[in-house]
């Protein structure tokens, strides 16, 4: 009996494929829209019209699969329009008023909140308008913390949220348009007030306030640093109090979707529950009792961590999965997956974007496809044995078909991910049933607190345990350059394999080994390309100055002192460019305060020289000159009259010295972000006047010369 799935039977795929597709083709090519819609609607029609005129009964059905497909096609490209959509705001400072809509918490010294706004006023005007934005709030001096719900107004000049325009940067302004979130702001405590209860948003208050309450129960039973930070996160889905070592000692170990709560925790929630009632019993209406009662407990526990997008995912797919076992319907695992994604993106189809979203759909697909077959390779008589290999199954089928994700998106590998996951997941599933319990016994406090000392003790335990795997040797690959061209590589290719095995086409395994040859050609050939690179990239750093010269493989960061700290943003933003250059081995730093006065760095490419008023750079034929006020001692020095041909000039630079610029010509003035509005109009007017184009980073970007 042929057991493979066919479409006909999975008709959620059937439908999420062209509306995925749709999203997507809109996301790659925006401009598209207006032609788009229309030339698939017309298509439509035809098809329509054709379907009409022809009589044969099998062609009549291939329209109507391809008429359904152009649809839902067309539904994906109008959705992600819609989902798009959002209010253009005054570029000045008016008077908002605004409904707190996620609970807010401190970040630093401030209060993160993220808010919808409803409407803004200018000379008495109010404009109705919608669109979420995020608030960084000084908090007032009784520390007010708001619920979701409550109104806030509030006077501020909202900005655009906008990347700084450097190679391989984050993305932030795409990360948060994702969110559906376009603006920001600092707001004083002066220029907002909190108006109480709106009424809006009242199951997500009332979660927020579940939250709280079950937090406080664990600090008044004294769970306290990162064990409550921890349990907090995987019962109540608050975040905010984990510490950036703890997070790392979490990534290294590959045990970060321990953090998140989703599928994994209310798919524990799930069998525990489902070893408790009756599982066995297969009367209608008891079936019907204990599918109430599991998905009631399911989606409280969605309610209480705050109704995430990860937990809603893992809701829905296991609220379908239950509804169709309990009804004797037939229940095809990859339909429910599809089912499930199908209508998340419907609700909100920028979920397809999220990291989260991939990651949850693809660990599950691989868990429903490759753990059997991992599993089956080994058989183990002994129980615990074989529990053991089954958890270490779940864990590889989940790693192998996310890895490419995790090393596109953060650039490492867990080496013993394997090892994580069989001490996280038995230790996750204890601390859950003492937590259920933990919440069970309020009534008699001695069995309270015994369960407290048993969380504190188990939740130390998993802490210690994660941090002692992150502390092996070589645990983590890291600063791995993997693009998204490579993505789509392996992705194509591991669908094509997983066709070919599924229906026997051995004929496919020519096309995946071409897809392998064309994948190493075209990475070698990078890398040579790569290696005879020279390359200039003057950053937009704020208000300091950076650049970086590269030379193949090696690289020279030359810039402020202040943008070398740790948690500099600096060398938070540079860190895609470094690995995609593949030089971030082989970097040095150099700060312009530690070249000393007068001293200039020198090899057969490169001189570096500093006054006390600027610097001066010459690299491969090509002068960048960091201009000063009265720079006479540097340029006597080591300039020998050629043109410069980048003159960038700062907050400290002044007013251009009409004597210099015409003396060292320069072919283009690069205007830093640190420079006021009255100097760069300076500015602009000497470039117009000494004919050299005018840069300014703030507006372009950083400036990327490549010179081979």
């Amino acid at each position: 009996m042929d057991n493979r799935p066919r479409l006909r039977q999975l008709p959620f795929i059937r439908l999420l494929i062209p509306y995925v597709l749709g999203i997507s083709v809109l996301n790659l090519f925006p401009v598209l829209f207006p032609i788009l819609p229309v030339t698939v609607l017309i298509t439509i029609v035809l098809l329509l019209f054709l379907h009409l005129l022809i009589k044969e009964h099998q062609l009549k059905n291939n329209l109507n699969g391809i008429v359904i497909i152009l649809l839902f096609f067309n539904l994906g490209l109008l959705s992600l329009k819609q989902a798009k959509t959002y209010s253009i705001l005054p570029e000045r400072k008016v008077n908002y008023t605004g409904i707190i809509c996620k609970t807010p918490f401190r970040k630093q010294e401030n209060l993160h909140a993220e808010c919808i706004l409803m409407s803004y006023s200018t000379d008495s005007i109010k404009h109705n308008i919608s669109g979420k934005i995020i608030l960084y709030l000084q908090p007032d001096s009784l520390n007010t913390l708001p619920l979701v719900g409550d109104s806030i107004l509030f006077t501020t000049n909202l900005k655009r949220i906008n990347n700084r325009g450097n190679p391989k940067e984050f993305d932030y302004a795409g990360y948060m348009g994702n969110k559906r979130i376009y603006y920001s702001a600092f707001v004083l405590t002066r220029d907002y007030k909190f108006r109480g209860n709106s009424g809006k948003y009242k199951i997500k208050r009332t979660a927020g306030i579940v939250q709280k309450a079950i937090i406080d129960r664990f600090k008044e039973n004294g769970i306290k640093g990162d064990e409550l930070a921890v349990i907090s996160a995987l019962v109540a889905g608050e975040r905010s109090e984990i510490s950036d070592d703890l997070k790392l000692d979490y990534s290294v170990a590959g045990a970060t979707h321990i953090l998140a709560v989703s599928g994994l925790h209310v798919g524990i929630l799930y069998l525990f529950l489902s070893l408790l009632l009756f599982r066995r019993n297969n009367f209608l209406p008891v079936r019907l009792i204990r599918l109430t009662f599991i998905l009631g407990a399911i989606w409280f526990f969605a309610f209480i961590t705050g109704l995430s997008s990860s937990v809603l995912r893992a809701s829905v797919m296991f609220s379908l999965f239950l509804t169709g076992k309990s009804f004797n319907r037939p229940v095809h695992s990859y339909n429910i997956l599809a089912a499930s994604a199908f209508i998340i993106l419907v609700a909100d189809p920028l979920e397809l974007f999220r990291v989260g979203f991939q990651f949850s759909y693809l660990a599950v697909f691989g868990i429903i496809y490759f753990q059997p077959k991992i599993s089956g390779l080994l058989i183990f008589r002994n129980q615990l044995i074989d529990w053991v290999w089954q958890l270490l199954s779940v864990s590889v089928a989940a790693q192998l078909i996310t890895f490419p994700l995790s090393i596109y998106y953060f650039h490492q590998f867990p080496v013993y991910f394997w090892l994580t996951n069989i001490i996280i997941i038995p230790a996750v599933w204890l601390i859950m049933i003492f937590t259920i319990a933990f919440f069970l016994s309020f009534p008699f406090g001695t069995v309270t607190f015994c369960l407290t000392k048993v969380l504190n003790v188990l939740l130390t335990l998993m802490n210690s345990g994660v941090k002692f795997i992150s502390e092996i040797p070589c645990s983590s690959i890291s600063d791995i350059r993997f693009e998204k061209l490579n993505l789509v590589y392996f992705y194509l290719s591991i669908s094509l394999l997983i066709y070919a095995y599924t229906y026997c086409r051995k004929n496919f395994l020519h096309v995946i080994s071409m897809l392998v040859l064309i994948y190493l050609v075209c990475d070698i050939y990078t890398y040579i390309n790569l290696e005879r690179k020279k390359e200039i990239v003057i950053y937009n750093a704020g208000r300091f100055n950076a650049l970086s010269l590269i030379d193949g493989h090696k690289h020279l960061v030359i810039a402020d002192s202040a943008l070398f700290t740790e948690d500099s943003d600096f060398i938070k933003y540079t860190t895609n460019f470094r690995i995609y250059r593949q030089v971030n081995r082989l970097v040095k730093y150099v700060s312009i305060q530690d070249v000393e006065n007068k001293k200039l760095l020198k090899n057969d490419f490169l001189v570096v020289g500093k006054s006390d008023y600027g610097l001066l750079i010459k690299y491969y034929g090509c002068n960048i000159f960091f201009y000063r006020k009265n720079m006479t001692d540097i340029i006597n020095e080591i300039w020998t009259g050629d043109t410069v041909n980048y003159l960038v000039v700062d907050n400290n630079s002044g007013f251009p010295d009409r004597v210099l610029i015409e003396d060292i010509k320069p072919e283009m003035i690069i205007i830093s972000p640190s420079v006021s509005n009255f100097l760069s109009g300076t500015w602009r007017e000497e470039g117009y006047n000494c004919r050299a184009l005018v840069y300014d980073l703030s507006e372009n970007g950083s400036l990327h010369v490549v010179k081979y």
